[in-house]
């Protein structure tokens, strides 16, 4: 069908049909099953569970031409943890779906899918895709986002501008938010009374030393618990959460010496407010800065934007977009070089070629003159 598996994901066994349910049984190879403890279920037992999944579909001649691939998962419960062997009942549900029933040999349920939905590939979209072949590449840029340039103006447009906006900040860089009027806190437990419109969440920062590790989780952790707490409570409903970093992500001038380093701690933040943000959207909002302050109308109206992520450099705000990458036109040399009458199919010796300038050499000669042929010799 266009696709082939490793060792370590042939543990279907066997597999056989009864009415409309198909059974299977799966093992993992001796020398991984060290390692299914390390797993709710083992990835390779369950991908292999799910090869059996091809003898329930459609027998349709042109179907048989294809292979049904898993595209989404409903309804999944796990019973028991671990295990190196399986047995699986499967049995197809509406709009060409499965459901998966998954046991242990003594017949204990380890877990439950109640409908995973698959989706066809012919055997010429797998190959398409392994070479590559006419796939874009896309990069994510930040790109400047259009701002207002005037305060909003009387009656209903000030209504809804900055000027009725209440603001607080939390956490250990509240202080630095101060200049937007905003009443600063330790903690969201501290936050009583009327809440605010916008809530500023600050984190600890982390940009070099020897405990990385332990200022990753002490700056996850400490957002993890003020997102749930923030969730947890009915009062917080209409007002807008921000998680704001400080140079963590963003356009960055890597000409500019003088720019701090990055904030890897507040990255990590970025990571786990993202995948809160696919939980429970429009609930948060990210939000990187670089310490301007910026008139309070124009932070009101880009944090009303609707865009998840921001980033503000120099009172501009910038967003994140997908971008196709492209392949970069060669820059001509103002004067000749001893390269200029070379053919790219041209093989090019470089001796002494395991060390550190002539790998420099190979790279310069295949991105600047674009050498498709090198021998490296030592």
């Amino acid at each position: 069908q266009g696709y082939h598996y490793g060792p370590t994901f042939q543990g279907l066994q066997a597999a056989w049909q009864h009415h409309d349910t198909t059974y299977a049984e799966i093992t993992l190879p001796q020398e991984t099953q060290h390692a299914a403890a390390a797993f709710t279920l083992h990835p390779a037992l369950l991908d292999a569970a799910l090869h059996a999944t091809d003898l329930a579909q459609s027998d349709e001649p042109h179907k048989a031409q294809q292979t049904a691939l898993p595209f989404a998962w409903s309804g999944v419960t796990v019973h028991a943890k671990g295990a190196t062997s399986l047995r699986v009942a499967i049995t197809t549900t509406a709009n060409d779906g499965v459901r998966l029933q998954l046991a242990d040999p003594a017949g204990n349920p380890v877990a439950v899918v109640e409908e995973l939905a698959m989706r066809p590939v012919s055997a010429d979209q797998i190959a398409a895709a392994r070479d590559g072949a006419d796939t874009p590449l896309y990069l994510v840029e930040w790109t400047a986002l259009p701002s207002a340039t005037t305060p909003p103006g009387s009656g209903a447009d000030r209504a809804e501008g900055s000027s009725t906006r209440s603001w607080a900040a939390l956490g250990p860089q509240a202080a630095q938010w101060e200049w937007t009027g905003a009443a600063t806190y330790t903690e969201l437990a501290a936050l009583t009374g009327d809440v605010p419109d916008v809530v500023v969440l600050t984190c600890p920062e982390g940009r070099d030393g020897d405990n990385m590790p332990q200022q990753l989780r002490k700056a996850t952790g400490s957002v993890l618990a003020a997102l749930q707490e923030w969730l947890a409570d009915e009062r917080f409903e209409d007002s807008q959460l921000v998680v704001a970093t400080r140079g963590a992500v963003g356009p960055r001038d890597p000409r500019d010496e003088h720019a701090e380093p990055a904030d890897l701690a507040g990255a990590a933040v970025w990571g786990l407010v993202r995948s809160a943000q696919a939980e429970h959207p429009d609930r948060f909002t990210l939000l990187d800065w670089d310490g301007t302050q910026i008139p309070l109308f124009l932070l009101a109206t880009t944090l009303s934007s609707g865009e998840p992520e921001l980033a503000l450099r120099n009172g501009e705000t910038y967003v994140p977009r997908l971008t196709r990458a492209t392949t970069p036109t060669p820059t001509p040399t103002l004067e000749p070089t001893a390269f200029e009458n070379w053919d790219p199919e041209d093989t090019v010796l470089i001796t002494g070629g395991t060390g550190g300038l002539a790998t420099l050499l190979a790279e310069h000669l295949i991105t600047h003159h674009h050498i498709r042929n090198l021998t490296l010799a030592s």
